[in-house]
């Protein structure tokens, strides 16, 4: 039996929760200096949703400073971000927030909003019910399935993972006609290979199991335009969950769910909004040579060759991701914009040494001498930089609070304490 056809049967059981939307740490974003998002030109704001954890946290404010470098004045941009740590106090995430706090100041046209997903979905009746085949999924599986309903009040809301950089102004997916249409989103350009070999598991999987007949794509759940009323009309969250709670094992949860509810209800965005970082380009462009049984599928592979030089959006599916290395393609282009952010350093640096990396274990030491002799010692541990030179010693905490700490003939001084805006 499809998929779908069993999330219909569920569906009934999912029980609405209440949504706890709120700053970490309180606080209004207009007293932190900045404004909501703006109506300009009689348009809406543009709702851009993201899903963040703790291990994601360092690396949120590159893809979002690569979609302010392309957005407009014209335009309003309301910036969601649903916190999925499970950690309430991470300390990561709060440098995040605090990141992102200065990137944001000043422009007008931007507003930062938090929802507490997993106080949401903790409230949620269907979880609740059906945690036993739910639980084996974190809480950022669940981010895309809840957009509908957390986001209630809005017209069109658009997901981005975080392993994405943004080279065009988003603003003009708000604009395309999805009619009835439930989401638009980019068709899997290597699924749609897969899908032309008669031997491959990925294609049984999807024709067989997610039920897609060869017309309709497989696409990737980002960047996904939501059509929010359209979802709520459909059911959209609730169809999701039930097919969820069903005792399978997907390889891409939330993906492989969302294909098969929404089937036949999806706006195909052309390649140049999800451009993959594909390695197998060699192998993909073969395929395209030999063709297949279904020339739709053919055809995004066409698109996705075609569509090599006009980028909208850079998906980094690839392993490992740019700030784990630089083999991916495009990487450069990451760094390009991790470099212009208030972290950049640090994630450089973490790459050069990932002893250093958040949760590492062990430090790195580097000392300096001169004339042979030891001048100044660098420690650097996973939270903090601790220098030494000669008698005096300095120690900088490089994740979380801000604090410095001072130390002469090792004895604490005083303490330096930067407490972050939104605690203001």
């Amino acid at each position: 039996m499809a998929y779908a056809n069993m999330a219909a049967n569920k569906a009934a059981d999912f029980g609405k929760s209440s949504v706890d939307i709120e700053g970490r740490a309180g606080g209004s974003l207009a007293e932190a200096g900045i404004s909501p998002a703006k109506k300009r030109q009689d348009n809406k704001p543009k709702t851009v949703v993201f899903a963040c954890d703790e291990n994601y946290a360092p690396y949120l404010p590159v893809v979002l400073q690569s979609l302010i470098d392309h957005s407009s004045a014209a335009y309003g941009y309301e910036i969601v971000i649903m916190d999925c740590c499970a950690d309430p106090q991470s300390e990561i995430f709060d440098e995040m927030r605090h990141n992102l706090q200065e990137m944001l100041t000043g422009k007008s046209n931007f507003s930062l909003k938090y929802i507490k997903l997993r106080a949401a979905l903790e409230q949620n009746a269907f979880l609740r019910k059906n945690e036993p085949a739910l639980k084996r999924y974190g809480y950022g599986t669940y981010a895309r399935v809840f957009i509908p309903d957390l986001l209630a009040d809005c017209e069109k809301a658009l997901y981005l993972d975080i392993d994405h950089i943004i080279l065009a102004d988003i603003a003009a997916l708000f604009a395309l006609p999805l009619g009835d249409r439930l989401i638009a989103a980019v068709p899997d350009v290597n699924v749609a290979a897969l899908r032309l070999q008669a031997d491959s598991r990925r294609k049984q999987l999807v024709e067989q199991k997610l039920g897609l007949l060869p017309d309709n794509y497989y696409i990737v759940a980002s960047p996904m335009l939501f059509n929010i009323q359209a979802c709520r009309k459909f059911g959209f969250t609730e169809k999701i969950l039930a097919l969820l709670a069903q005792d399978y094992k997907l390889p891409f949860p939330d993906q492989d769910a969302i294909n098969a509810v929404c089937k036949g209800q999806i706006f195909y965005l052309p390649q140049k909004w999800g451009r993959v970082n594909a390695r197998n380009f060699a192998g993909l462009c073969d395929i395209i040579r030999k063709g297949g049984n279904s020339q739709q599928i053919a055809t995004v592979l066409g698109d996705w060759r075609a569509d090599s030089t006009d980028i909208a959006v850079i998906h980094y599916v690839t392993t490992p991701k740019p700030w784990g290395g630089v083999g991916p393609d495009y990487s450069g282009l990451w760094w390009h914009y991790a470099t212009k952010t208030a972290n950049g350093v640090a994630l450089l640096f973490s790459l050069l040494f990932p002893l250093v990396a958040p949760g590492a274990r062990g430090y790195f030491v580097k000392t300096y001498k001169l004339f042979g002799l030891p001048v100044l010692t660098i420690k650097t541990f996973p939270e903090k930089i601790y220098y030494q030179l000669g008698k005096f010693s300095f120690v900088k905490k490089i994740y979380g609070k801000e604090n410095c700490y001072i130390y002469v003939f090792g004895i604490k001084i005083f303490t330096i304490h930067k407490k972050p805006a939104w605690e203001s």
